[in-house]
C-alpha cells in the first residue's frame, strides 16, 4: 500500500512543482513585455506568417541578363583562398578551368593544384604523378592537361589521374620546349603550346609533330620571313573561326594564327592605341565571341566585343552596389570612426586586381580571376536574377530589389522579375510598423500585381500559379488601402 501511494502521489507532486515554475515565469514575461505602440498593427504582425512564394514550375534565362553587359556592370560576389600553403589556401594562383561544377586552381607558389567548389570551399588537392612545377591547367571531358614549367613537358592524364601521355622535354630543338606556359586544343585536336624562351608555338598531334610541311612548325618566321614571336602565351582556341588567339607579350599585342599555322594578323593590338600601355597575361573568349584579356599594367581585365570595341574593364575600386558604413579604421586615432565603403562582407579596395592571371566565365557569365597578387581567386557576378533571389530567399527584400531593378526589361520571363519584387515589396509592407510607410509599400506592390493582372488578361503569357497568386495577393492589399 505505501509503494503505491508514493507512485501516484510522486508524479503528481512534480506535476504541481512544474505547474507552479510555469505561471511564475510567464508572470515575469507579462510584466517585462514592453507596451507596445501600435498594439493592433503589431498583434496582425505577430500573427501573419510571411511564407514566401516561390515560382516551381517556370525556369527564367538568366543568360540574358548576362554576357551582354559592360565591364562596370560587375560586381565583386565571392573571393577564395588566402595566403598561405594549407589546404584551400594559396601562393600566387596563376591557371585554373572550370569542369563539373567545380573550380580547378594551379597553385603556382606551393606547386600543387587545388579543387574548390564554385562557392569557394575546398574539396581536395589533385595528385598528379611526375607534375612538378604547374603553370597552366586545361579541363577536357576525356583529359586532364597540365603545362609543367619544371618538366618542360605538357602532361595528358584521364580523369582518373592516370598518366596518358606527355610532350615535349626541356631543349631548344624539334618537339622540345624551354619554359612553355599554356596550351591549347583546335578542332582537329592538335596540341598547341607556347614555349616562352623558345619564341614559338610548338604543335602536337597524338602521334607525330604536325606543321605546314613536315607535320611540326616551330617559328612563325618559317612562313613570314623577317617576322618572329616574341614571348607568346595565353594560348586559346576559337572553335567557331577555326582560329588560334596568341598574346605576344613581348610585343603587348594580341595576334590569331589559322589551324595550318598561318599568321591571320593582329586581334587586338594596343601599340595603335595612342598613349595606352599594356601588358597582356591570358585571353579569354565566351560564347558571345566577347574578348577578355588580364592586364598587367591597369591591373584589370579588360572586355572587348568580336569587333574589337571596348565592353569596359573589370577590377576598379568599389565595383559592387556602394552600401556605406562605418568602420574603424587602425591608421587614425583610436576610437574614432571613418566612413568606408562594405558590402557582402567586402571593402571597396577587394574589387581592386593586382596582377591578375588567367580568367574565366562560368555557364552564367559570371567571371573567374587568378589574382597573383593578392593570392586569391576573385568572382565577379552578373547573375542579378540569381542573386537578386538568394536576397529574397534570406528576406533582404531592399538588397532584393536593388538586384531585380537590374535584370534587362525586355527579358521574355520579365513577369517573374516583377512577381519577385511585388512579393518583396508585400513583405516589407507587412514588417513595417508605421502606417503610411506599410501604404506605401502595399502601394508598390499593388503597382507590379496589376501589371501581371493586365498581362494575364491579354495573354502575354499563361501561368495558371501566378495568376491565381497575383489575384490573392492583389485583393489582399487593396483590402488594405480600404482601411
Amino acid at each position: 500500500m505505501k509503494g503505491f501511494l508514493l507512485n501516484k502521489i510522486g508524479p503528481m507532486f512534480l506535476h504541481f512543482i512544474f505547474y507552479i515554475i510555469f505561471f511564475f515565469y510567464c508572470s515575469i514575461e507579462l510584466v517585462s513585455a514592453p507596451v507596445s505602440e501600435f498594439p493592433l498593427l503589431d498583434s496582425r504582425i505577430k500573427t501573419e506568417e510571411l511564407a514566401l512564394e516561390f515560382i516551381s514550375n517556370e525556369s527564367y534565362d538568366e543568360l540574358s541578363d548576362n554576357l551582354l553587359s559592360s565591364g562596370e556592370q560587375y560586381e565583386l560576389e565571392l573571393m577564395i583562398g588566402r595566403r598561405g600553403s594549407n589546404d584551400g589556401e594559396l601562393l600566387l594562383p596563376i591557371s585554373m578551368d572550370i569542369f563539373n561544377n567545380e573550380l580547378y586552381v594551379v597553385d603556382y607558389g606551393n606547386s600543387r593544384i587545388q579543387i574548390f567548389t564554385l562557392e569557394g570551399k575546398f574539396k581536395r588537392l589533385l595528385s598528379l604523378a611526375g607534375v612538378t612545377k604547374p603553370v597552366h591547367l586545361k579541363i577536357t571531358k576525356e583529359n586532364i592537361l597540365v603545362v609543367d614549367e619544371g618538366e618542360a613537358k605538357l602532361f595528358i592524364f584521364n580523369h582518373q589521374g592516370q598518366i596518358i601521355k606527355t610532350m615535349g622535354g626541356a631543349g631548344v630543338g624539334q618537339g622540345k620546349l624551354n619554359s612553355p606556359n599554356s596550351v591549347a586544343i583546335d578542332s582537329q585536336g592538335l596540341y598547341w603550346i607556347s614555349d616562352d624562351k623558345n619564341n614559338r608555338i610548338t604543335i602536337f598531334s597524338s602521334n607525330i609533330l604536325f606543321g605546314k610541311k613536315d607535320h611540326y612548325f616551330m617559328n612563325i618566321d618559317e612562313y613570314l620571313p623577317n617576322r618572329y614571336l616574341k614571348a607568346p602565351k595565353g594560348l586559346f582556341a576559337v572553335t567557331e573561326k577555326d582560329r588560334i588567339y596568341v598574346i605576344e607579350s613581348g610585343r603587348a599585342r594580341i595576334i590569331s594564327f589559322d589551324l595550318n599555322g598561318n599568321y591571320k594578323g593582329p586581334v587586338l593590338d594596343y601599340q595603335k592605341q595612342e598613349g595606352k600601355v599594356f601588358i597582356p597575361q591570358s585571353i579569354f573568349v565566351d560564347s558571345k565571341q566577347n574578348i577578355y584579356v588580364s592586364d598587367h599594367v591597369s591591373h584589370k581585365i579588360l572586355k572587348y566585343s568580336v569587333d574589337g570595341d571596348s565592353l569596359g574593364e573589370i577590377g576598379f575600386l568599389d565595383q559592387f552596389d556602394l552600401d556605406r558604413s562605418f568602420v574603424k579604421k587602425d591608421k587614425i586615432d583610436e576610437g574614432s570612426l571613418v566612413p568606408m565603403i562594405k558590402t557582402s562582407d567586402f571593402l571597396s579596395e577587394d574589387s581592386l586586381l593586382s596582377f591578375p592571371q588567367e580568367v574565366k566565365t562560368d555557364f552564367y557569365g559570371d567571371l573567374f580571376v587568378c589574382d597573383w597578387g593578392s593570392n586569391h581567386i576573385k568572382k565577379f557576378s552578373l547573375s542579378f536574377f540569381r542573386k537578386a533571389l538568394k536576397s529574397y530567399k534570406l528576406r533582404k527584400f531592399e538588397k532584393a530589389i536593388k538586384y531585380f531593378e537590374k535584370c534587362k526589361q525586355r527579358n521574355p520571363k520579365r513577369h517573374l522579375v516583377e512577381f519577385y519584387v511585388a512579393m518583396c515589396h508585400y513583405y516589407l509592407g507587412m514588417k513595417e510598423s508605421d502606417f503610411e510607410e506599410k501604404r506605401s509599400r502595399f502601394d508598390m506592390a499593388r503597382k507590379f500585381l496589376n501589371s501581371l493582372k493586365l498581362k494575364n488578361e491579354i495573354g502575354k503569357f499563361r501561368n495558371k500559379w501566378i495568376r491565381d497568386k497575383t489575384y490573392y495577393y492583389l485583393s489582399r492589399v487593396n483590402s488594405y488601402h480600404l482601411e
